[in-house]
């Protein structure tokens, strides 16, 4: 695994080449002394500040020597490589036809070379001097700078002790950090320092027993990406997830961005894909630096602690940090100052490891969509803790923000014990590699990989990617066939069958199995054929309408990117809190389609100060609500219920006549002044909507004929039960039903 020798051939090789270069235009091996000295001089320069070292592993730039840095800036400037193997063609040709050339031609060759070598220069010097990882743009100015441009010590004398390093077993590699570390405890089997020391996750200097030495350039918090690819992200650990984590929506917010940024109307339409790198200073990106960015796996830790719902980020520490009860009694005492003996080491140490519980989601979850809190059973109310019963406090849960929740059930796989990880993989919360714009798109799950009908479409233990076959070996999984997810093509290694006609899922955290039931008939009959699973199964969203956004360039504001003040700030003054049933909609794509959750995602004003700019953004979102209940909603709920229809909160009224059944639609809510709806409506009574209003182009509200037609259905439950003969046979064909109506059963109007 040394590769010394094949470096010193290399260095052998070009002194040989260069060697002969020199004597067959200079016709002597020993030169001048002033000219010796002057080279001298000029190699100890280039040598001190256009270095080019051995890459180590450790750092995320891999550059060639100096002189080829041009090239690879050419390289990275061109569509096309074949360009850069054109243009050197041409250069070489032009050197071969020099001395060809009359007078005039080899003058303006010459200075087509000079000037060549001039653009070369500053190549070399961009490349070598503000590229960093990636090959990215940076300034020294900037953070990271010298860590992604990577200026190595060079010592003329060795300023480190001899001393009698750790070796760590089954490796040649050796540390001084266990001298004084080695026994530290509570490290999980997967990172033991006697196998991996401590400098593969800190760095720092293994060669010296010296506290300051030791300690130079060490990470006392790794995992963060900023510097994931210095710990995490090396050869010997996981470089391709740390590769991947940086296209993950954890990581690049593009949904929340771009979104924001279309309901500010900077984008025209919000599939575009954004990443929290790219902010600025536009409103809508100062609108998501003061509110919308705290939660973001790019953001650091930097304290020592469990990461809560105040402390959000942390890259790979965000879901793998572990802390037991004797981590936070000795972390309380550190940071408590308590005088410690002297020479006294900390002892306990954090885990790292594959298991992560709904606490680590909840941190961040708990906003925005709010699933962590659906999944829970809690939604936000108005109340303060001191209007809390205390003899309901079961019922109520005060958050470290001061929100008051109250609790109206939770879901049926958290009643049954299911963890988030038992249905998210490694792929999703990761990344796979691909930069997605929306969630949906990243996530691989759906209902049906498991509650399926046999014969199950599974794969082979021996056949499944290396990434799952490692996740499920630590988790001691040892079932010889999993199913698969149909959109990706992953398994659920969490998953498995009897053979024949049962699958069952067993949890990662608790190791308790469950039978997966398969759907019930009613699910795909010709009448629900186009619902999808959480259009029925989900009892309640979050409806929160009425929201005003106030924008005051007088005040300074809170970049939660940059940790700085903002030039202006966006305050947020929320409406009403309220649940109810999801609203519906089509997402249509191609030919298909199907009926899907909705909620509202920004129904708001939003006003600036001392400007006359000011508007109202009526906009509505998909949901993920995570609040899945066993018995599927009842029929009325909706096709009687207004809110479903996209028409918010209020009743149908049926007025009957001789001839029709007249329909008409009372609000709850008075209409906005703004655009003249319900303030928590989507579309309006019976009619399309004017314009764009769901957060995604592939989605839409109901056109008026489908509107119709769910009334229609709606119309017959005023007078037959949902369980009656004719209407179950209504759900097989709807339309055979209606060419038999009796002379009672009125149209609609």
């Amino acid at each position: 695994g040394q590769f010394d020798l094949i470096y010193v051939q290399h260095i052998a090789t070009a002194t040989v080449i260069l060697l002969v270069f020199v004597f067959e235009h200079a016709r002597t091996f020993w030169g001048k002394t002033d000219v010796f000295v002057i080279c001298l001089i000029y190699v100890i320069l280039f040598s001190i500040f256009l270095t080019a070292p051995l890459h180590d592993g450790h750092h995320p730039v891999l550059k060639g020597p100096w002189y080829f840095t041009g090239m690879q800036e050419l390289l990275h400037l061109s569509r096309n490589p074949v360009w850069v193997l054109w243009f050197i063609f041409f250069l070489t040709l032009i050197f071969y036809l020099l001395p060809r050339l009359n007078q005039k031609l080899n003058l303006s060759a010459k200075r087509l070379i000079y000037a060549v070598f001039f653009i070369y220069v500053l190549f070399t010097i961009s490349g070598f001097y503000f590229r960093g990882e990636n090959w990215r743009l940076i300034f020294p100015w900037q953070k990271n700078y010298l860590r992604e441009i990577y200026f190595p010590a060079i010592n003329i004398i060795n300023p480190f002790k001899k001393a009698k390093f750790t070796e760590i077993q089954g490796t040649t590699k050796k540390e001084s950090c266990l001298i004084c570390h080695g026994k530290m405890e509570g490290f999980s089997p997967s990172h033991p320092p006697e196998a991996i020391g401590c400098a593969s996750c800190h760095l720092g200097n293994i060669f010296s027993l010296n506290k300051k030495q030791a300690h130079t350039g060490m990470i006392s918090i790794p995992g963060n990406l900023e510097t994931a690819d210095l710990t995490c992200g090396t050869a010997d650990c996981h470089p391709d997830i740390t590769r991947r984590i940086k296209t993950g929506l954890m990581t690049t917010l593009s949904g929340i961005i771009s979104v924001d940024r279309y309901a500010f109307g900077e984008y025209r339409h919000p599939d575009i894909l954004s990443h929290i790198a790219e902010i600025k200073n536009s409103q809508a990106d100062i609108h998501l630096k003061n509110l919308c960015t705290q939660c973001h796996l790019g953001r650091p830790k930097t304290s020592y602690g469990v990461l809560t719902n105040e402390h959000t980020g942390g890259g790979c520490l965000a879901c793998h940090l572990n802390y037991t009860e004797k981590n936070l009694t000795e972390l309380s005492e550190y940071q408590g100052k308590i005088q410690l003996k002297e020479g006294h080491l900390t002892k306990q140490h954090p885990s790292l490891s594959i298991e992560t519980d709904n606490a680590k989601c909840f941190a961040c979850h708990s906003r925005s969509g709010r699933i962590s809190l659906s999944y829970e059973g809690w939604y936000e109310t108005h109340l303060t803790e001191n209007e809390i019963n205390p003899i309901n406090s079961k019922e109520y849960k005060v958050l470290w923000d001061g929100r008051v929740l109250q609790f109206l059930g939770a879901d049926v796989h958290h009643e049954k014990g299911l963890a988030c990880i038992d249905c998210h993989n490694s792929y999703e919360l990761m990344g796979d590699g691909t930069f997605h714009i929306h969630k949906e798109e990243q996530v691989q799950i759906s209902c049906q990989d498991c509650h399926s009908f046999p014969p199950y479409k599974t794969i082979s233990a021996s056949k499944i990617d290396r990434e799952s076959a490692l996740i499920a070996s630590l988790r001691a999984f040892s079932q010889k066939e999993f199913l698969l997810t149909a959109k990706s093509g992953r398994p659920l290694i969490n998953s498995y069958t009897n053979g024949k006609d049962s699958a069952f899922l067993q949890s990662k955290l608790s190791g308790k199995k469950y039978y997966l039931k398969p759907p019930s008939g009613a699910c795909s009959n010709q009448a629900h054929q186009h619902l999808s699973c959480e259009s029925c199964h989900t009892p309640r969203v979050a409806r929160c309408i009425g929201c005003h956004n106030e924008f005051n360039p007088e005040v300074k504001g809170n970049d939660n990117l940059s940790g700085k003040k903002t030039k202006g700030r966006w305050t947020e003054y929320g409406g009403e809190f309220v649940t109810g049933v999801p609203t519906l909609g089509v997402e249509q794509n191609g030919k298909t389609k199907k009926i899907v959750p909705l909620m509202p995602g920004m129904v708001m004003s939003m006003t600036k100060l001392n400007s006359k700019d000011s508007f109202f953004k009526r906009l509505y979102a998909p949901a993920y609500p995570h609040n899945t209940i066993r018995p599927a909603m009842n029929c009325k709920n909706c096709h009687l219920n207004p809110i479903s229809y996209g028409y918010g909160k209020g009743e149908f009224v049926f007025t009957k006549n001789a001839e029709y059944l007249k329909v008409e639609f009372v609000p709850y809510y008075v209409s906005s002044h703004f655009d003249q709806l319900p303030a928590d409506a989507l579309i309006p009574f019976r009619k399309a909507a004017e314009k764009q209003s769901i957060t995604r182009n592939f989605i839409r509200p109901f056109t008026p004929d489908e509107q119709e037609k769910i009334l229609l259905a709606g119309s017959c439950l005023t007078c037959h039960e949902e369980n009656s003969a004719v209407m179950k046979e209504s759900l097989t064909n709807f339309e055979k039903v209606l060419a038999r109506r009796s002379k009672k059963c009125l149209n609609i109007k």
